[in-house]
């Protein structure tokens, strides 16, 4: 007896036409599973869960992981090659200069002591290289360095996807950082859960106000952002650790929402 054609889908990864549970082309599963952390349900061909932000490792994940190493790796070596020769040029002037002026030997010191004291995340912990990358990005990001955002971003965002316990305050950075990286999605996951456990949460609101006026919800911007000032006084008396951690920014949105009000 002749059995009913599978159905055929388009791969979310990909885009390829795919039959079945796996995409042949490029492994994404093709139904929806479930978080390996927090056996939260996801979605089909998400790249972190929904609820806890881990990373799902599908094949296609995993590949996409060690093109990324790769270009890295590669990057890094780059970086470093470049790096010898600029101290051994700053270096080979110290040693002129001094001989000339030597005034000014230890200055060209320690000028490549500078060079090659670099800071080395690779032995830090997930927390610690996450905190220490999302400085990099947004400080990136107010240059307007597109292209470095778009490398450091994906570094920050596999740091803190290697977080065990997400606090709020690393949740609200991982969503800052997937934003300024265009990856919406993953900065409303943060933002819905931050708001899910604390309805009034100052991070939350701003966060989900910003994501919405992304989204063109100007609507739903404006609601939350109405909480934000009514709930403002009462949060901050709070004092959690993230308000702290971040008071100028909600120092300045609270002054900037107030006095958009008084117009």
């Amino acid at each position: 007896m002749s059995t009913a054609p599978s159905p055929s889908t388009i791969c979310p990864s990909c885009g390829a036409h795919a039959v079945g549970k796996f995409c042949s082309d490029c492994g994404t599963p093709l139904t929806a599973g479930v978080c390996s952390r927090c056996s939260s349900p996801l979605s089909s061909g998400a790249r972190f869960c929904n609820e806890c932000g881990a990373r799902v490792e599908s094949s296609a994940n995993v590949r996409r992981d060690k093109a990324a190493r790769r270009t890295l790796t590669t990057r890094v070596a780059t970086g470093v090659g470049g790096l010898m020769v600029v101290t051994i040029v700053v270096f080979l002037a110290a040693r002129i200069g001094a001989r000339s002026e030597p005034n000014r030997g230890a200055g060209a010191e320690v000028a490549v002591q500078g060079a090659a004291g670099a800071p080395d995340i690779s032995n830090m912990s997930p927390r610690e290289r996450a905190a220490r990358l999302y400085a990099r990005v947004m400080q990136l990001h107010q240059e307007q360095k597109r292209d470095s955002v778009s490398f450091f971003a994906q570094m920050a965002l596999n740091a803190y996807a290697d977080i065990p316990d997400l606090d709020m305050d690393s949740r609200y950075d991982m969503a800052r950082i997937a934003m300024v990286a265009g990856a919406f999605p993953l900065a409303r996951a943060q933002s819905d859960t931050i708001l899910r456990r604390d309805s009034t949460h100052l991070l939350g609101l701003l966060l989900g106000a910003d994501l919405a006026r992304a989204a063109n919800d100007e609507a739903r911007a404006k609601r939350m952002e109405t909480t934000f000032i009514t709930v403002a006084g009462r949060e901050r008396q709070r004092n959690l650790p993230e308000y702290q951690a971040h008071s100028a920014e909600i120092e300045g949105a609270l002054n900037r929402l107030t006095a958009a009000r008084k117009r």
